[in-house]
Order: C-alpha cells, then structure tokens, then sequence
C-alpha cells in the first residue's frame, strides 16, 4: 500500500524489462505519453527519486500497478 505522495524508488530494470516488452525505447516512451525525457531517464538511472505522481504516470502508460514498478522493502 502507498502512503501518503512522498518519493519512491522505482524498479529501473523491471521498467526496462517492460519497455523491451512494448519495443519501446525510453525517448520514445517519454515522446508518446508526453514525459519529460530528461526527469525519466535520471529516475531510471537512479539519479533521481520518482515522485508519486510521476510513478503514477509511469504505470499507468506501461499499464501495471504503481507497485509493480518499486524496488521491495524501501
């Protein structure tokens, strides 16, 4: 369960896994939901901490749960 909007760690492989999945890259994925491709790319690369919202905004355009895409037990 999520609580509150604070700032989680997303799985970066498992959203990579699923966009190899969808043939998709990440420029593309960004381009094609509207995502900025810079705030995207640093969150996958652990440069950055995902806000809810833009997780939110993930799983929904990949089509998953929100907790499908967080790392575990953080």
């Amino acid at each position: 369960s999520i609580k509150g909007g604070g700032n989680m760690k997303v799985d970066s492989t498992r959203i990579k896994i699923l966009l190899i999945e969808r043939q998709l890259s990440v420029k593309e994925f960004c381009k094609i939901n509207n995502m900025s491709y810079s705030t995207i790319s640093a969150i996958l690369r652990g440069q950055r901490i995902g806000q809810l919202k833009t997780i939110g905004q993930i799983a929904d355009a990949l089509d998953v749960s929100i907790d499908s895409i967080l790392k575990e037990g953080e």
